[in-house]
């Protein structure tokens, strides 16, 4: 599978009323300011299940780059990001494989973005969300 590499210019993240996310920022070839957004419902129910739609929301800078279900799971440590990606979500955010997000010292917003991750895995639709740090 193939491995492609970033360097997070930004992230940010948040509670809502139906979800949690992290959203982050990078240059691609694709879009200079790209950037992947992870969401987690905070309730699904059975026609979530059935649509597929219990599992993280995948998408890019635009709608026409997203979906339910594309990553294998999402690995957070203290210095990167790694998004495994199934062919699903190759597809549908326009990636080859593994993403990964390097994260480089003092990013702005990580702490909260990783507390945001740590509370994901708390949920049925964050079930594939690893947080590595202490």
């Amino acid at each position: 599978m193939e491995m492609e590499r970033y360097t997070l210019v930004e992230i940010a993240s948040g509670i809502e009323e139906e979800c949690l996310w992290v959203s982050l920022g990078f240059t691609s070839a694709l879009e200079e300011h790209d950037v992947l957004h992870i969401v987690c419902a905070t309730n699904v129910d059975a026609q979530d299940r059935e649509l597929g739609m219990a599992d993280l929301y995948l998408e890019r800078f635009d709608q026409a780059y997203c979906c339910y279900g594309g990553a294998e799971s999402v690995v957070v440590t203290a210095n990167q990001i790694e998004v495994p990606l199934n062919h699903k979500g190759c597809e549908a955010l326009d990636f080859e494989g593994v993403v990964v997000f390097d994260v480089p010292a003092g990013l702005a917003g990580y702490e909260d973005a990783v507390r945001i991750l740590r509370g994901m895995t708390l949920l049925e639709c964050g079930l594939r969300v690893r947080v590595e740090i202490q």
